[in-house]
This record gives structure tokens, C-alpha cells and sequence, in this order.
């Protein structure tokens, strides 16, 4: 078990089942994290074994599932002129066939009824570690279904590319294809029949979303963001924001000062009043460029408003999925402790770069 004190302000190195289980009971004000999306993204193929008999002399059948691509001529990559950074390399997970233990990266389960018992796991132990008056705050986006196990980086089809009959497709999950998974809402509905207590399912509207070329849906430009607690009484520090006659982004004006957070101008001739409100649950804020090895990073003032919200000064905030180390990058400029989990090495090296440079 680890003692509290030592691990503050550093980054684990560990599959996050494994590492969860040293965290002393009662022990994190804050957990926020961004678990990885179903099917959309693999972090280096980095193995964990999840569920079985821990005693079982595993053996694992593996199978191979096929990446994804959009392929060199997708839209995005001719926007970010580099690979598609939502491509899926192949990869390969087992199931034990003696105890049903499955080993794979979490993400890239056969099925997502499979990801969601996984995510449990993980948030059964972020339970335990939480202090009774900790929140956690999760980001998660859906997933299409399809039948898409032919795929392979870079084309649609090639010789020799069919769908393995083990690898699951749509139909197999009782989905139709091209259908939303529900993954959110099933999380959601899940932690809440484990006991946790949902308080706000915050929409995260992306102004800058990037573009896709469907043309049968419209395109995608936000994700949820579930904030949790154990109890239901629970450290919250009230985040207000400036609004003018109840609108936060009133129109620009002939005269008057920019208002702080909208870069607006209140029109003076009306003498509209400035006032304060609470802080609503649907978040305008752009996505961030990043140009380090990961291509997922939290934007700063999705994981500020959190922080400031919802652990005290001097507390601790623990990230789970830690990635690049935004997390930890804004707690220490909030004056809080951090504590990371990652299970890729070149992740580790790149949040603590930015940490020491940026915090």
C-alpha cells in the first residue's frame, strides 16, 4: 500500500486496476479523468488482464482485431496534414479459457457491453479511495456501431482481410450498424446503480469541433462530462460567472468594456447591469492544439472549473488516465496536489516535460 504523502505531485506507471489497489482507503478529494473512448483509439496496445481468478495459471486464446482508418484520404487528414489521428492499428486481445479472464487495452474490448463492466472495475476502486466528501468528474464520449472488423490501416478492403467470426461485429451486439452505442448513457446509468450519485451531466460544446464528411447525420460537436459524488453531502465551492441581463455573451455594443470571460461589449447607452450567476451545465470551450505525442489532451478550462469546483486548496487531485499531464498541469497552478496513473512510459516522460516547464 502506498502512503499518501510520498506518492503527491508524481506520476504512477501501472495498469490502473493494479495501481488503484495501493491507494489507501478515504485518501483523494478529487478524481477526473477521461477514460479511453470504445473502439476509437489505441494507446501503444499496453495489455492488462481484467476480471477471472487472480490464482488461475492463465491461458489466453488470442485473436486479432482489425484497425480502423479513414483512410489517406479523409478529411481530417488533409485538415491536420498527418495521419488521421483517430486511426486504430490492429491488435489483440485473449480471453482465458480457463477462468474467462479477459487480456487486451481497455477501449478494445469484442463488445461494448464488455467496456462498460471494465469501466466498473475501475470506478468500484476510485470509490474506495475517495475521501466521503470527494466528487469525481468523468469525460466520455458515444461510439458508432458497425461492421467494420475488415478494416486495416490506410484502406477499406485487401485481400485477405475478412472479419475473423470470433471478432464481434454489429449485428453480434444486438446493434444495428451506423447506430450510437449509448456508451455515456450506459456509464451513467451503471455508476448510478453501483451507489454513486449523479449530480450534473455537463454538456461540453466544442465551437471549433473539427469537420467530417458525413452527410446523413449532422456533425458531432460535443461531449458529456458525468460529475459524481459518494455521499450527498460533499465539498463544492460554487463557481459563478458574469452575465448581463442573464445572458453571459450579451451583444456587442457601440460603447461600453469588454466583459472579461465573452471578449463583448456591454452597451453602455442602455446601461445594461452586470451581474453574477451560477455556472451553467452546457460549457463553450475549444479544443486545444497540442503538438506533443498525444492527441487527446483535456483543454485547460475543462479541467479547471472542475478543480476549482470540486476539491480544496491544499487537497488532492488524482487522474486515472493521467495522458499528457493536463490534470496535473492545472492542479499545481491552483495550488493542489496531483497524482497520475498511466500505463505508457512515453506518456509519463512527456506530462512531467510539461508539468516542469508549464506549472
Amino acid at each position: 500500500m502506498y502512503n499518501i504523502e510520498e506518492i503527491k505531485n508524481t506520476i504512477l506507471c501501472g495498469n490502473v486496476l493494479e495501481e488503484l489497489a495501493k491507494i489507501p482507503d478515504n485518501s483523494i478529494n478529487m478524481i477526473i479523468t477521461s477514460p479511453p473512448y470504445y473502439g476509437l483509439r489505441n494507446y501503444g496496445n499496453f495489455h492488462s488482464v481484467w476480471g477471472g481468478e487472480n490464482t488461475c495459471d492463465h491461458n489466453f486464446e488470442y485473436v486479432t482485431k482489425k484497425g480502423i482508418s479513414g483512410g489517406t484520404k479523409s478529411l481530417k487528414v488533409q485538415i491536420k496534414d498527418k495521419d488521421n489521428f483517430q486511426i486504430v492499428n490492429d491488435s489483440q486481445y485473449g480471453f482465458c479459457s480457463n477462468c474467462g479472464a479477459w487480456a487486451g487495452e481497455l477501449g478494445q474490448e469484442p463488445t461494448h457491453l464488455l467496456f462498460i463492466e471494465h469501466l466498473m472495475m475501475v470506478f468500484s476502486e476510485a470509490k474506495r479511495i475517495l475521501t466521503p466528501d470527494g466528487t469525481l468528474w468523468v469525460n466520455l464520449g458515444d461510439s458508432y456501431s458497425a461492421n467494420r472488423g475488415y478494416q486495416i490501416t490506410g484502406t477499406k478492403a485487401v485481400e485477405g482481410s475478412q472479419p475473423n467470426k470470433k471478432q464481434p461485429q454489429a449485428k453480434d451486439m444486438g446493434l444495428k450498424p451506423k447506430s450510437l452505442m449509448g456508451i455515456p448513457d450506459r456509464f451513467k446509468i451503471a455508476m448510478i446503480d453501483d451507489g454513486w450519485i449523479a449530480r450534473n451531466d455537463i454538456i461540453w460544446y466544442k465551437p471549433n469541433a473539427m469537420p467530417n464528411s458525413v452527410k446523413d447525420r449532422f456533425t458531432v460537436d460535443y461531449e458529456r462530462i458525468f460529475f459524481f459524488t459518494k455521499n450527498g453531502k460533499y465539498y463544492f465551492e460554487q463557481q459563478k460567472e458574469k452575465c448581463v441581463n442573464g445572458d453571459p455573451n450579451p451583444p456587442r455594443g457601440s460603447k461600453g468594456t469588454k466583459t472579461p470571460n465573452s471578449g463583448r461589449r456591454i452597451n453602455s447607452d442602455k446601461k445594461e447591469p452586470l451581474t453574477y450567476r451560477n455556472v451553467r451545465s452546457v460549457w463553450s470551450i475549444n479544443l486545444q492544439p497540442f503538438r506533443g505525442a498525444h492527441f487527446a489532451t483535456f483543454p485547460y478550462k475543462i479541467v479547471e472549473t472542475p478543480i476549482k469546483a470540486g476539491c480544496p486548496e491544499n487537497g488532492i487531485v488524482l487522474d486515472i488516465f493521467f495522458g499528457a499531464g493536463t490534470t496535473g498541469l492545472i492542479a499545481k497552478k491552483l495550488n493542489r496536489n496531483y497524482i497520475g496513473i498511466e500505463i505508457n512510459p512515453e506518456y509519463i516522460k512527456l506530462a512531467k516535460e510539461r508539468i516542469e516547464k508549464y506549472a
